[in-house]
């Protein structure tokens, strides 16, 4: 599996968020995410991720430390 980078984390946040206010669709989310080079199962994760913070449900995928503190931080600045 390749690294998921800090740009692939940054990018699912936004992705995860479109996808939670049906802005956009799983599939389409996902191609967005591949395309920039993250594996797909992977890509599913991250999009799910946002949904599972935003809701304070418990998600059992593995995320990276990067991708945990960047989303908790973005929603706690979206939220002030």
């Amino acid at each position: 599996m390749g690294k998921i980078t800090n740009e692939m984390v940054e990018k699912s946040f936004e992705i995860g968020k479109k996808f939670y206010k049906n802005k956009i669709s799983l599939k389409d989310g996902v191609k967005v995410l591949t395309e920039i080079g993250m594996n797909e199962n992977s890509a599913v994760d991250y999009v799910y991720n946002y949904s599972n913070l935003i809701q304070g449900k418990l998600f059992t995928r593995t995320t990276n430390i990067y991708g945990t503190e960047y989303s908790l931080q973005k929603i706690y600045e979206e939220k002030e």
